[in-house]
C-alpha cells in the first residue's frame, strides 16, 4: 500500500484529471499549488514539504511510502516508489514580495 502520490505540481486541473483517471484517492493524492504555482523542478520537494512539513511530529517518527513522478516537456518522465523512515523537513517559506535587490536587477 501507498501513503501519498506526490507528482509534478503543473496544474491542478491536469493533477485533478490524472488522480480520478488512476483512481487514487484525494486523501492520498498530493496538490500543492496553491501559493507556489508550477515551481518547475523544485515541485515535488516544494509540495512534499508543503504537506508533510505541519505533520513534522509524526514525519519524524513514522514511515511513509510514496509515490513521486516527474514529467516535462514531449515524453519526458520519472517516477519512483520510495520509503521514507526519518525525515527532516524543512518549513516553506513564502516571501510576500519580491525584495528591492532583485526589482533593481530585473
Amino acid at each position: 500500500a501507498v501513503d501519498g502520490v506526490v507528482m509534478h505540481q503543473a496544474n491542478s486541473f491536469m493533477l485533478n484529471h490524472l488522480r480520478k483517471r488512476l483512481k487514487i484517492p484525494e486523501e492520498k493524492f498530493v496538490v500543492a499549488l496553491d501559493g507556489y504555482g508550477n515551481t518547475s523542478c523544485a515541485s515535488i520537494p516544494l509540495a512534499i514539504s508543503a504537506t508533510y512539513a505541519p505533520q513534522q511530529k509524526e514525519a519524524a517518527t513514522s514511515s511513509r511510502r510514496l509515490v513521486l513522478a516527474g514529467f516535462g516537456v514531449g515524453w519526458s518522465w520519472g517516477a519512483a516508489a520510495v520509503q521514507v523512515n526519518t525525515a527532516v523537513l524543512p518549513e516553506v517559506v513564502i516571501v510576500p514580495e519580491q525584495p528591492a535587490v532583485c526589482r533593481e536587477a530585473a
